[in-house]
């Protein structure tokens, strides 16, 4: 009886006027704030048949509110259990889909092949300029706790831990890479990239050369099954995932900083790259893929899920990812005011993807240090001294002002 008075007095001080008339201002005698509705023990009280019964009477217009509840809230807020406007909602058909997700379910070749290409899907959906909760981290695969896991071992499922996993840490091993140059903000507005408020860890607990050796023991293990349908597909894919990781890492500002020439390697690695749109897509796998996955993750604003790239545009973006980091060598390579200028022009016309534009700004100047051959600085005065064709020492000075 205590706890129905309680339930009644916490809504007293609430408007069920349909001319929306104001709470007594806090402060007041009459406008405390109840304090929250709770057992003698401290339980919270569901209230919804309650507030149900008070929603009955409201007339057309009328309104619920708090003194505090202004129209700047109102304009605000998301509908809610409308699946148009609600992006955490589940509808019947996405209950199903999430329902079948199982980590432990038993991959056939072509079950794994369908996982891949749909990843390269999200992938490439990701560079361009979509955020993580609408390509990437739609895939369950890519945001399973993998610890306990026997990846890269002929277990009892071998082709989710010797196939498919391999290929998806080698994804976020890569996107790593991307993400670390995204995060030296040389790209402005979300036209260019969403940086969301999450941070992704892309499978931190494994590297470069870890996620190396399991793309070479995946491509062991499916040479011994090449004559099962997809594993010839599944051999290219993991064999351009290795050339991807592999250039990556050698364009990273880090190694380049390192060593000029990685650029030169990287790009040799691009060019044994061979990615093609197979013909069989694999078998699709109920629950992989969670549309409505932010849900489950908290963001600044509703995001709604995204149209992925079609297989073949999504081959040739990469492909043209690949061309446009010729770019980056090229630019290293500057030796003349000339030739900075014609790139810029260059790279003005080619409009790269937001990655490979940021790499290009990361050449020019990373942390104080000049991935070019020579610094721009350098290669102002060399030419200035050419154009005036004065002895350096009479210019001397003004340089060093």
């Amino acid at each position: 009886m205590a706890d129905s008075e309680q339930l009644s007095s916490g809504l007293s001080g609430l408007s069920l006027d349909a001319n929306a008339a104001e709470v007594p201002e806090a402060g007041s005698a009459e406008g405390q704030l109840p304090e929250p509705i709770v057992t003698s023990d401290g339980e919270w009280i569901d209230i919804t048949t309650l507030v149900d019964r008070a929603a009955s009477e409201l007339a057309s217009g009328a309104l619920i509110k708090q003194t505090h509840f202004t129209l700047f809230d109102a304009m605000m807020s998301v509908e809610v259990m409308d699946p148009r406007l609600d992006m955490g909602i589940l509808t019947a058909d996405d209950a199903l889909e999430v329902s079948q997700w199982d980590i432990d379910r038993q991959l056939t070749l072509r079950e794994a092949l369908w996982v891949a290409l749909q990843l390269l899907r999200c992938e490439m959906t990701w560079h361009g300029s979509a955020s993580l909760l609408q390509t990437l981290y739609t895939c369950n695969y890519f945001t399973a706790n993998v610890d306990g896991l026997p990846i890269g071992q002929d277990s009892s499922n071998a082709v989710r831990d010797m196939v498919l996993f391999p290929i998806v840490i080698a994804t976020g091993v890569g996107c790593r890479y991307v993400w670390s140059e995204f995060s030296r903000y040389n790209l402005f507005g979300e036209e260019d990239v969403q940086m969301g408020t999450i941070e992704p860890q892309f499978f931190a607990d494994f590297s470069q050369h870890d996620a190396d050796i399991l793309l070479y023991e995946a491509r062991m293990y499916l040479e011994f099954r090449m004559n099962e349908p997809g594993a010839r597909e599944l051999i290219e894919i993991v064999d351009s995932r290795r050339h991807w990781l592999r250039a990556l890492g050698l364009l990273s500002a880090e190694r380049m900083i390192e060593d000029a020439s990685a650029a030169a390697d990287g790009l040799a690695e691009l060019r044994q790259m061979h990615v093609a749109w197979p013909d069989d897509e694999g078998t699709p796998v109920r629950g992989v893929f969670d549309p409505k996955c932010m849900r489950r993750y908290a963001a600044a604003a509703p995001i709604k899920p995204r149209e992925l790239i079609e297989g073949p545009a999504c081959v040739q973006e990469l492909e043209r990812m690949a061309k446009d980091l010729e770019l980056v060598e090229s630019l290293v390579r500057v030796e003349s005011v000339e030739h900075l200028v014609y790139m810029f022009q260059k790279i003005h016309i080619r409009a790269p993807s937001p990655f490979v534009r940021s790499l290009l700004m990361t050449t020019l100047a990373n942390n104080e240090h000049v991935v070019l051959a020579e610094s721009p600085e350098a290669l102002v005065r060399r030419a200035v001294l050419e154009m005036v064709a004065a002895p350096p020492r009479a210019l001397a000075g003004w340089f060093a002002n």
